[in-house]
């Protein structure tokens, strides 16, 4: 009986681990322009326990690459119906922390949902995690939550473009631009097409020629297209440091471009 109870016990507490709630950057990956203002959250999934009194999220980024505009008060705590009392400090450049708790006696929110809504604006080309530094979470009983486990966002800034690009620009001249250029792993490829109607491909080829990668989530508007390659193969794992070359064929023509990687 008491081997039975052991058992028992020890897949009860080993599930309620397993369930341990999350806090997480949301979207986990961005890219936006330089100059372009963006929005990102900090979230929980659903954990156990599955609801929660009070939480602090310390969080940091590169203030050179990203400033943040604001912080507000996520709607998982701004629409509990209770009194609530939500705090967003600065640590230093790039570094803040936030914290919300809910009013009254046995005052709670259900898992999941947000906790904090951010906005921002790129300031520069670069690329820098939007990391979680500290994650604490109360439980009714205001006690802390043990496990919580967290995961980072990350934000690409690229150089400014549109649609309407200057006459001397690289796109006008060779068709296609790749930037920026070397990069640490991840680029924009902006590309004239001559009809609108025209099927796209876009691969990437290492010094030998093979491809290495086939970016996906192309965007097409008019005649000008983009899409972003991660620097990494069609399998998820990361190129190293060299030179690559863009292709973008699109129906009889095909545009080329020369891309170096630096990790």
């Amino acid at each position: 009986m008491r081997i039975v109870l052991t058992l028992f016990l020890a897949v009860f507490f080993s599930g309620i681990a397993a369930g341990a709630p999350t806090v997480f950057v949301s979207p986990a990956e961005l890219t936006v322009n330089v100059g372009e203002p963006f929005e990102m959250s900090i979230r929980v999934d659903a954990g156990y326990p599955d609801s929660v009194t009070a939480f602090l999220v310390d969080f940091t980024f590169d203030a050179e690459v990203i400033e943040l505009t604001s912080a507000e008060e996520g709607s998982l705590f701004a629409n509990c119906g209770y009194g609530t009392m939500f705090n967003c400090d600065s640590l230093g450049a790039g570094s803040y922390s936030c914290n919300d708790v809910t009013l009254g006696h046995a005052s709670h929110v259900f898992l999941p949902g947000e906790l904090v809504s951010l906005d921002f604006v790129a300031l520069s080309v670069g690329e820098t995690p939007i990391a979680i530094t500290a994650a604490d979470l109360r439980d009714i009983n205001r006690e802390r939550i043990l496990p919580v486990y967290s995961a980072d966002g990350l934000v690409t800034v690229l150089p400014e473009t549109g649609i309407d690009y200057p006459l001397e620009s690289p796109l006008a001249e060779r068709g296609i631009h790749v930037a920026p250029n070397p990069s640490p792993g991840r680029v924009k490829i902006d590309f004239l097409v001559d009809r609108v109607d025209a099927r796209v491909d876009v691969e990437v080829h290492d010094v030998s020629g093979r491809t290495v990668a086939r970016p996906r989530g192309l965007v097409l508007k008019d005649r000008v297209g983009h899409v972003t390659w991660d620097g990494r193969t069609d399998l998820g794992e990361a190129l190293p440091s060299g030179v690559y070359f863009v292709a973008v064929r699109a129906g009889e023509t095909t545009r080329r471009a020369r891309c170096v990687l630096l990790r």
